[in-house]
């Protein structure tokens, strides 16, 4: 399986990809995406007044650990443009895995 990041699990785990649909969080997706699992920096989505903003980042925390990815689609060309992006993520890890399973697969 290929690892995106150095700090990126090497044995098998589930990837999430979160899509917040028109809405973010309190913190940037491009930033926060550096962070490691366990850096401080991350908000507690059930303190403080904006938990609902928190839970958006408690998403992207998700999507962050599990080497997988976010997005949020503020309209439907965005949304498409970010999916179709995802779904190539996902085809590129499946050919990989492929590729070392001792049959040689094409995925088109």
């Amino acid at each position: 399986m290929p690892r995106r990041k150095q700090e990126s699990p090497n044995w098998q785990h589930m990837v999430t990809f979160g899509v917040g649909l028109g809405v973010d969080g309190t913190e940037d997706p491009a930033v926060a995406s550096k962070w490691a699992p366990n850096d401080s920096r991350w908000p507690d989505p059930t303190s403080g007044t904006d938990t609902s903003l928190k839970k958006i980042d408690d998403l992207l925390h998700a999507s962050v650990n599990s080497d997988g990815g976010f997005f949020s689609a503020k309209d439907p060309q965005t949304f498409s443009r970010q999916l179709a992006e995802a779904l190539k993520g996902i085809l590129d890890r499946i050919a990989f895995s492929f590729k070392f399973g001792g049959d040689n697969y094409l995925i088109t």
